[in-house]
């Protein structure tokens, strides 16, 4: 029986043996698979940080352009409403001219403007008596018309049914892109290009 029993005990080793060089094996193979999972995790992850950060730079930038965007037009809007408020008080110093300036406006408004002859002025109702005075005195054949501009509004000149309008809002429509780059430049001491 001890030869039945060496070769039981061999058979057993071998059996154990081949058992502890399957296990090494499948040790080393699950090892080198749970590295390479490991690996591929790592990179997922790097991946994903990496894709994370860049969409955080984009939204970012995103929201910090569209903030500057919204404060430049803010700013615009600001500087917009500031011009129209002095165009609007420029026009109101205007109709309150005192007589003197007021006449002043019309003899030089009508000194300025070539072929006057027989045309008809309309001026402001307030200043009707001392404008004919101004008008008589140019020697054109201006005469005064029988309508007036009320609130004090510059003057208006017919000839040959056609009118001119020198009423101050008319002006300052006129001269409103050389007057907003005048304000800008001393309100907001930029150059307007």
């Amino acid at each position: 029986m001890s030869s039945l029993q060496s070769l039981i005990d061999k058979v057993i080793n071998d059996a154990k043996e081949t058992c502890d060089k399957i296990l090494s094996e499948n040790k080393i193979e699950c090892d080198k698979i749970i590295e390479d999972r490991v690996e591929e995790a790592e990179e997922k992850h790097k991946e994903i940080i990496e894709k994370a950060h860049s969409e955080a730079s984009v939204l970012y930038d995103k929201i910090i352009s569209g903030e500057e965007l919204r404060i430049r037009n803010e700013k615009l809007k600001a500087k917009q409403e500031s011009i129209n408020k002095i165009l609007k008080d420029l026009n109101n110093k205007l109709l309150n001219l005192n007589e003197k300036e007021y006449l002043q406006y019309l003899n030089n408004g009508l000194s300025s403007i070539d072929g006057l002859d027989n045309a008809e002025v309309i001026v402001a109702q307030k200043f009707k008596k001392s404008s004919e005075k101004v008008i008589n005195g140019l020697n054109n054949n201006l005469r005064i018309s029988k309508e007036t501009l009320k609130n004090n509004d510059g003057f208006m000149v017919i000839k040959d049914k056609v009118t001119m309008d020198f009423t101050f809002l008319k002006i300052i429509d006129f001269y409103k892109e050389s007057l907003e780059k005048i304000i800008v430049e001393q309100l907001f001491q930029e150059k307007k290009v």
